[in-house]
């Protein structure tokens, strides 16, 4: 498994969401996890665009 499907499942992440990318910064002992949501499929809530 990749770290990035790991991670999506560690998170309950779907689609459209999901993770692209996952770092490792020992000296600041973070994992930073970036999440990504696929183009033109999140509305806003109050006008309901793309």
């Amino acid at each position: 498994m990749k770290d990035t499907a790991l991670y999506e499942a560690m998170l309950g992440l779907g689609s459209p969401w999901s993770v692209s990318s996952v770092q490792l910064d020992e000296p600041s002992h973070r994992i930073i996890v970036t999440v990504a949501y696929a183009k033109d499929t999140v509305q806003c809530p109050i006008c309901q665009k793309t």
